[in-house]
This record gives structure tokens, sequence and C-alpha cells, in this order.
């Protein structure tokens, strides 16, 4: 074997590379094989001496059983400066050194590939293939190993075809020998195509030190691998697909997060497409993360957030569509933790979605905006197994087949709607489990069903100061258009706007066919009404709706007046609460500091304060003060004037009222007028009281 100034790997048969040339160029290449052949022809891998047709296996296997290392420098694999057959390995950057491989015709590679093994952390090695056909592995065995030592391994294609075969094919593999670096590796897709056809699986960050970056803004990326496509084995992988990008996936599982250790994300961009045809588990048993602000995701068989318990995936969805097809179901929370948030874009189910599937299994969706649609299939909040399933609406549409909360004994159903709009095309229900319904205010647009069953559910409104968006019902889809509230517990409060009075009445829910409360000679079977609000009263019945059919409608009892409110929102009590006191001592009672929208709590926040000047030459005084422009705040605002302080003799009068303006959306601004001309001097005072 021949000698080399510095340590570098041999094995038997093995030659390197350093400096810049092209692949057949003689004065590149070290290391003299065992073989006694030609040394100017062998010292280039893949040089078949008489048998330049590659036909004989046993010849060739003879003639290319030696590794290539390309150590450093720039090797350029080119039409006319190529291996004239295949190489048996080729191990880019496998020593000291950064090294460059320009790809631009066929290669191919027989059994494995060890990119950056015995590489520093300083050391890059970088494949850069434009054209060509270039095949990594050939026998079931093969393996191809891309960020295998401590340094970083980058793989930009940008033209013709990259295909890895064999059984495992591993992106970024930090060896036992790294345990004190981090392999990295960066793959960068901007046209051609990648497809991996490995028995057992693609595996990214094979090991807990490895990062992976895979960025792919053209092409295709095929991970066909028959076992596993892992985005994020142990280690940490940033996946992204943008630009006009496409990943394809038929592997049986796709994973992101595979290994409890793993922090995988996947961002999906564009116009770009992410397609699985067999599972996508984001977050299986390690953390997953998927981000997609555009293009298309389609999931064609099962696939889950959070699969197994211990497991944490998100998934954020804020622009493009996301399709779950008919061959599988779809869950949030299958095992572990999943949860969704739509804030835009689209998703579309043609299978059952279930929040909280198995074994504790907690599932959560977060909707603000988009369209969240299914057809023809169940939405489930709480399957089995102690699962757990919510849904908080606060933008965006829902337009689903059925709702069903609790589904089994153990399990909790919630759904919680503040804004956007629901439909259910069928009903909503409660089943065996811990299930409730709530509804926050009357930010939401919609609340429609063909059939609302509550028995033994739990429905919970929160009245704002216009009460609750209206849950309507109307008969369709074969079912009546009926609310049943029998023996089901209606929870009632009130949120810090709500401004009801004694008489005022609200309905919450409304059906073109009746609202069932109670059945005759069965009170065991009587809706269960109860209080929350510490503001407010109420009392409920069923009515006639003035275009047909009944509500549920509540009327006020009693109610805390809006100072009181105020007091309790600051956390005032006792002595400190009362009109008069002043418990921030900025001589400002708690009645005006509500009154000029101060902060009782803080002695620096005294309000808005009044203000005043000298109008046409002196002979008005102009007086301006702030007045809370909710017309139930339960406040008087007046002046009152006097001309001797000594004897104190004040009376509202001596003033006219010019106009109101806004001040913002509490506040007026009411402007008033005194003539300068009648007496020698006046006093005037702000006057503010409740009513």
């Amino acid at each position: 074997m021949a000698t080399s100034s510095m340590a570098i790997l041999n094995y038997d048969d093995s030659v390197h590379w350093t400096g810049t040339g092209d692949w057949t160029s003689l004065s590149n290449w070290a290391e003299t094989p065992a073989s006694t052949n030609d040394f100017t022809v062998w010292n280039r891998p893949g040089w078949v001496v008489g048998n330049p047709a590659n036909t004989n296996g046993v010849t060739d296997l003879d003639w290319n059983k030696g590794y290539a290392h390309i150590d450093s420098g720039t090797v350029n694999i080119t039409p006319t400066s190529h291996p004239d057959g295949t190489v048996r390995r080729i191990d880019p950057g496998s020593n000291v050194g950064n090294s460059i491989i320009n790809i631009s015709t066929d290669l191919t590679v027989r059994e494995k590939v060890y990119a950056g093994y015995g590489s520093t952390v300083t050391d890059v090695a970088t494949i850069n293939q434009t054209a060509g056909d270039v095949v990594m592995g050939t026998t079931t065995n093969s393996r191809t190993y891309w960020g295998r030592g401590k340094g970083t391994v980058i793989y930009n294609l940008s033209g013709g075809t990259l295909e890895t075969r064999g059984d495992w094919e591993q992106f970024g593999n930090n060896t036992a020998d790294a345990d004190d670096g981090a392999s990295t590796f960066a793959f960068n897709q901007t046209g051609g195509t990648y497809t991996d056809t490995g028995a057992q699986g693609l595996v990214m960050a094979d090991k807990p030190l490895a990062n992976v970056t895979v960025d792919i803004s053209g092409g295709v990326f095929n991970a066909n691998a028959v076992a596993t496509t892992r985005i994020a084995d142990e280690g940490t992988v940033e996946f992204t697909v943008e630009g006009t990008g496409e990943f394809r996936a038929s592997s049986k599982v796709t994973a992101v997060g595979y290994y409890a250790s793993a922090q995988g994300t996947v961002n999906l961009k564009d116009s770009a497409k992410f397609t699985t045809m067999d599972d996508l588990y984001i977050g299986r048993s390690g953390t997953g993360v998927f981000n997609q602000t555009g293009g298309e995701l389609s999931m064609n068989s099962f696939s889950d957030i959070g699969h197994y318990g211990g497991s944490s995936g998100t998934f954020n969805l804020d622009g493009g569509s996301v399709v779950v097809t008919n061959t599988g179901e779809y869950y949030i929370g299958r095992s572990g933790d999943g949860i969704l948030n739509q804030t835009g874009g689209s998703f579309e189910a043609f299978s059952r979605v279930t929040l909280g599937r198995y074994n504790d299994g907690t599932g959560t969706l977060n909707i603000s905006g988009g369209t969240f649609t299914m057809h023809g299939s169940d939405l489930y909040l709480g399957f089995t197994n102690n699962t757990v399933g919510v849904v908080n609406q606060t933008g965006g549409a829902m337009d689903i087949t059925r709702l069903i909360l609790g589904e089994r004994e153990g399990t909790s159903g919630t759904y919680t709607i503040s804004g956007g709009s629901l439909v259910s095309r069928n009903y909503i229900t409660g089943r065996a489990g811990s299930r409730l319904f709530e509804v926050v205010g009357s930010g939401a647009t919609s609340i429609e069903s063909h059939r609302l069953y509550f028995w033994e559910d739990h429905l919970r409104v929160k009245l704002d100061e216009n009460g609750s968006t209206l849950i309507e019902v109307t008969p369709g889809n074969g079912y009546d258009g009926k609310i049943d509230m029998r023996k089901a517990l209606l929870e009632v409060d009130t949120l810090a706007g709500f401004d009801g009075e004694v008489g005022d009445t609200y309905d919450i829910m409304w059906s073109s066919e009746g609202v069932d409360i109670d059945q005759d000679g069965m009170p065991e079977r009587d809706m269960i009404f109860s209080n929350l609000s510490s503001t407010a009263e109420f009392s409920y019945a069923v009515v006639a709706a003035t275009n047909g059919g009944q509500v549920l409608q509540l009327t006020v009892l009693s109610a805390t007046s809006k100072f009181d409110q105020w007091t309790a929102d600051y956390d005032l009590s006792g002595d400190d609460a009362a009109e008069t006191a002043d418990p921030d001592g900025d001589d400002l009672s708690n009645l005006y500091e509500f009154g000029l929208g101060g902060d009782p709590t803080n002695s620096s926040d005294r309000g808005i304060s009044p203000t005043y000047g000298l109008e046409d030459a002196g002979s008005w005084m102009s007086y301006v003060y702030p007045k809370r422009s909710d017309a139930n705040s339960g406040l008087s605002y007046y002046l009152e004037l006097t001309d001797d302080l000594v004897y104190e003799s004040w009376t509202n009068s001596g003033y006219s009222i010019e106009g109101t303006g806004t001040i913002d959306s509490d506040f007026d601004a009411v402007t008033n007028r005194v003539s300068t001309e009648i007496e020698d001097e006046q006093f005037i005072r702000l006057i503010i009281e409740q009513n």
C-alpha cells in the first residue's frame, strides 16, 4: 500500500482524491491497490479494463472492489470524464479537508456511500448534481449515509435523477466516534428528481446529535422506501417544501419526529405539494411540527398528530389546502398530544376526524380562520380510554356532518365557540363521557344544525352586551329540526361587557319545530338550570318565536350596577369598593375614577381630565368633560356653578351644552359654554352621580 503524509482512512484497494480536476485525472488519485493490475487504469474507480460495456458481473466485481475517498479539492464527473463502470463505494469528504464533487453525467455506486466519514467539525463536503442519472446502491444490503462524521455534507440537486437503493438510506448519521460533534447534512433540491426505493427506510437525523435540513424548491422528491420515511429519527430535521417543489411518499409510514428524542419540522409553502399515499404521523414518539402557509397537503391513509403516548404533534395551518381522503381516518391526539392550529387555508376531510382517540390521547383544534369542512363523516371529541377532545373556535368556518362529544365513559369532549360559524349538517350531541358545548358571547356569526340532542349533556352560555349567538335548528337531511334539552345542564354566565337590566330578555336557542326542556309527569327528566354569573340573576322559559317555532329565552331578574362590576374588575372589596373611597390616594374617589376612566389602584392614572378655555374674545368659557358613551353606564354627568366659594351656593344652571363628540370607544366629549359677561367671577365643578 502506498503511504500518505496525512492521516487518511485506508481500506483494501482504496484510492484517495486531492486537488482539482476531472475524474480521469491520474495526478489527483493516490494509494496503490493490492492488485497487481495496471495502476494507471485501476486507480480511477469504476474504470473497467477490457470490459468497457460493463456486462460481465464477475469481472466488474473484481475490478471495482475498491473504495473511492474524495478527501479534499474538487472532482468533476462529466460526460467526457467519468467512471467507465460502477463504483463499489464512494466516500465524499471522508478525511480532513473540504471537498466538492460536481456531477453532470451518469454515475452508479454499487454498495455504499459514506459522506463525511471521519470528518472534523470544520470540514465541508459538497455534491452538486446538475444532470445525469445517479444511482446509489444496487444490492439489497446497500446503504447511503449522508453526514456520517462530525462535519457538514451538502447535496445540491438541480437536474437529472438521483436514486438511493438498498436497505437503509440515512440523511445525517452521527457515528460513535462523533460524540463530541454533530453531523450536519443539507439537501437542497431546485430541480431534477430524487427517489428513495430502499427496502427498510429513509432515515433523517439517525442519531440525537445529527442535524438535517432539506429544502425542496423545485423538482420532485419521492420517498418510496417500503417501510418508513423518518423526518427526524432521533435528531433534528428542518424539512421545507416550497416554490414548485413536490414531496411524494409511498412508504407505509411517513413520520415527523420518530423516536422520543427527535425534533422534526416540516414547512409547506407557496404552490408546493406534499403527498402521502400511506400513513402520516406528526409526532410519532417524539416532537413533530408541520407548518403550512401555502401549497397542497394530501393524505391518503390513516394520519394523525401525536401518535404514541408521550409524543407531541402540532400542525399549524395558515394557508393552502389540506385534503384527507376517505381511505383512512384522521386523529388529532391518537395516543399522545396533538394540536391543530388553523388560522387560514382550507382543511377538507372525506373520512372521520377524531380528537383524542386511544389511551389518554389529547386532541385540540384551535380555529381562528380558514375553512374546516367534513364530507359525510363524524367529528368526535374524546373517543375512548380516558381521551380528551377540545375545539376552540374563535373564527373561521366549521362545516361538518355530525358533532359527537365524549363518545364513551371516561372520555371528555368540549366545543367552545366565540367567533366564526359552525354548521353541523346532521346533528350535535353528546354520548357517554363528559361533554360540554359552550357559546361565549355574540361574536360567532352563526351556529346551525338539523338536530340538537343534549340529553344529559352540558350547555354553557356566556352573555356579553349583545347576549349570545343564537343556536338555530331546522329540519334537513332526514333530521326533524328539534332541540332536546331534557336532563341537560344549562349554565348561564356573564362576561365583562354584559349590561343587561332587570326585565331584559336574551334568546339562546331557537328551533322551528320546538324546544323540549321537560317531560310531563316525569320531573326527573327536566332540564337543570344553573346561574354562574356574579352580576345578574336569570329565569328561563320556552316561548313562541316571532318568526315561528320556539326559543329558549333568559330573562334578567336582577343585575349588578356597572360601577359594582367595575370595582370587582379591579378586585376592590369592602370599604375600598365604596363610591367615596380613594384606595390609591390620588384625591379622586372611586366613582369619579369610574366616570373619567381612571384606575383606582394606580395613583398616576386619573383617567381623562376635563379641559377649558376662553372663546369669542373672552366672552365665553368652554368647558369639556369626558362621559362614558355606554347609555347603560348608570351614571349622570352635569355641571354646577357658583360665584361665592365662602357660602358655596352651587347650582346646576348658568351654562349650555353645545355638543357631543367622540374620544374613543368608551368615552364621549361633552362641550359646555358659560358666559363671562354676567358675573364678575364664577367657579365651575363637574358632578358625577349614579342614577
